[in-house]
């Protein structure tokens, strides 16, 4: 049914140093995530395999578990009889369409959060497959390009032009499947993927931009629908201080975001998408999260982003608000209250 390609990266282990202004005490918060495995990755090619809009894939009546996330996905999703008869019936009720072109599959149920995801998980396998990319269709479901409008200028930079959109009427019979698997995890990615990947998308960029702003830059979530800083007015007199110009990356392009951070020295801002693009910084550059102080996983995907971008992380605490917003329906999405106090201990500290 399928054969892997030479494109091959071996299962592997990965450590991580504690940030370089971590205070004795505040270990715990990165404690849970200083080791991990990092899993074998691939490119697999498959014939004649169904899919379908929900990002699903299978033959013979078997789903592929290399097109979830995570192999537990599988099961949490389509374990019980239930969920196997109503998916089942969906897809009997569908029409079919057959696709004699081949077909490149990048994406799965979880990788589709936003320009975090995009950048750590979907551009390295993208970069995996990059032989292909000249006679391929890119499968992508037909609501993505109007959810994230950073995805048409994502596609244009790496020159990928053709596409089968999925529709939630029809299912798939695609007879050539080009399958690269994860690059890792969240936390724990492949070191060549990833860093191969993000230097041919800053690459593409730069020929495209050179748009700079300050060197040092603090992004601002004020446009944002959750995860703000509710007094971040009152922190701006410490940033100026500290040459820190405010940037709003929702009002750049892709290719300017990518160009202001090669040519910025600090990147400061709350947990969120725009920190991301810290793996467009210069060597030694320094980056600052403003995070809550409290014990969570997630909070450290930025953290352990770090052996990627050849940068400095540091961070600094922040409370909950007392109330949040309408919009934050999540731990990771409250907003947060900032102290002035604290801001300026740790800036002078750092820089």
């Amino acid at each position: 049914m399928q054969k892997k390609s030479a494109v091959y990266y071996p299962e592997s282990k990965v450590s991580f140093t504690l940030p370089a202004n971590c205070l004795p005490g505040e270990e715990r918060f990165y404690n849970m995530t200083l080791e991990g495995p990092v899993r074998e990755c691939s490119v697999m090619n498959f014939t004649n395999i169904w899919a379908n809009w929900e990002l699903v894939l299978w033959k013979d009546g078997e789903m592929l578990t290399e097109a979830f996330a995570y192999p537990w996905l599988k099961e949490r999703l389509y374990g019980t009889f239930e969920q196997r008869a109503k998916f089942k019936i969906k897809n009997i009720l569908r029409k079919t369409k057959r696709i004699k072109e081949p077909v490149l599959w990048c994406l799965d149920e979880f990788s589709t959060g936003g320009y975090y995801h995009w950048i750590t998980e979907i551009l390295p396998r993208l970069w995996m497959a990059k032989e292909y990319l000249s006679d391929i269709r890119f499968a992508i479901p037909d609501y993505f390009f109007k959810k994230w409008p950073f995805c048409k200028e994502f596609f244009d930079l790496l020159n990928v032009r053709s596409f089968l959109v999925l529709n939630t009427y029809h299912k798939y019979l695609i007879e050539q499947l080009v399958l690269p698997t994860r690059a890792g995890e969240p936390f724990y990615q492949q070191p060549i993927p990833m860093q191969r990947g993000i230097s041919w998308l800053r690459e593409a960029a730069l020929k495209k931009s050179s748009r700079t702003l300050s060197e040092r830059l603090y992004i601002s979530r004020a446009k944002a629908n959750y995860r703000k800083v509710l007094n971040e007015g009152e922190i701006y007199p410490v940033l100026q201080k500290y040459g820190f110009e405010i940037v709003h990356f929702e009002d750049y392009s892709l290719s300017d975001q990518i160009s202001i951070c090669q040519h910025a020295k600090v990147l400061m801002g709350l947990h969120g998408a725009g920190l991301t693009n810290m793996v467009f910084l210069p060597p030694l550059s320094k980056v600052i999260e403003i995070r809550p102080a409290k014990e969570y996983s997630m909070y450290n995907c930025f953290f352990t982003l770090m052996p990627h971008t050849h940068c400095e992380y540091n961070y600094i605490l922040c409370d909950y608000a007392a109330v949040a917003l309408s919009t934050e329906k999540r731990l990771d999405d409250l907003s947060v209250i900032v102290s002035v106090a604290e801001i300026k201990k740790r800036l002078q500290a750092i820089l």
